[in-house]
This record gives C-alpha cells, structure tokens and sequence, in this order.
C-alpha cells in the first residue's frame, strides 16, 4: 500500500511539473506581455515582452518571487496599486458570471512608450474567490503615434 501510496505521489509531481512546463511555454510564446501574480501580488510568471516593456532586466529568474510594485517603475505601480489592492480585497464587485473580467488601465506613458494593461482575476475552481491576477500589457506607441498623424492629416485637409 506504501508503495502504491509512492507512485501516486511520483506521478502526481510528475503531471504538475509537465502542466507547470506546459504553462511556462504558453505563457513565453504570448506577443503581449503577460505576468501572473499571486494573492501577494509576488510574480509567479513573467514572460519576455513584459521583461522588455518594462525594462526589467535580460531574465526572468530576476523578478520571480519579488512584489510586482517593487518590480515596475514608479510611474506605472502608483496608477495600478490602487486597483490590485481593490482586486485583492475584493473591493471591486466582479459579476462571476460574465465573459469578459478584465479591468483596463488606457495608455499610460512609460518613457517613449505608451502601453495598455488589462489586469484580470484567476479564479479558483468553484468560481467563487480571487486566486491570483493575470496582467496582459500591450505596447500601443505605434498605434498612438499612427493616430495622431491620421489627425494631424484631417487638421491639414480640413483647413486645406
């Protein structure tokens, strides 16, 4: 029995492990940035984009485990705690039965770039409390900056 006992454990670690593998990869082929946090707001996953968006460093062994506020840039943790420790708190009343539970932060201007952060709860299995939060992050600077030409066009046609 003691042994049977053994190979359910060995094999239960070795699903985690795979499935852990299988997120990590999904997670690192993401075109946008994508950080998951736990309860704690610590960085469970990071992929690359969102190591170069913000600049974080060349690897993500840097900031896995560290508080993501300590992590981002003044500018950028000042506008998104305030909605984490909501999310946190569950002080933000989430309609579980929803599609879309994401909450976006427009544009904010981070060096050159402008960027978008949608931040979303992970839910546990029930659907009834808040597990961990999921941070997508878009780098919009080209589309801000093909916006304002196409305005600066319509400004010069118009007075044309």
């Amino acid at each position: 029995m003691a042994e049977r006992l053994e190979r359910y454990d060995e094999q239960n670690l070795d699903r985690l492990t795979a499935e852990k593998a299988k997120l990590e990869i999904l997670v690192s082929r993401i075109a946008d940035g994508a950080i998951l946090l736990d309860m704690d707001l610590s960085i469970m996953l990071i992929n690359l984009n969102a190591l170069t968006v913000f600049d974080l460093g060349p690897t993500k062994e840097e900031v896995i485990g560290k508080k993501i506020y300590k992590c981002l840039p003044l500018e950028i943790s000042s506008q998104l705690l305030p909605i984490f420790n909501k999310l946190k708190n569950g002080a933000i009343n989430l309609d579980l039965n929803f599609s879309n539970k994401d909450l976006c932060v427009q544009s904010i201007k981070f060096k050159q770039k402008v960027i978008r952060v949608f931040l979303a709860p992970v839910l546990d299995q029930n659907i009834d409390k808040i597990r961990g939060i999921v941070m997508t992050i878009q780098d919009i600077t080209k589309e801000v900056d093909l916006n304002e030409a196409k305005n600066k066009f319509i400004a010069n046609v118009s007075h044309e």
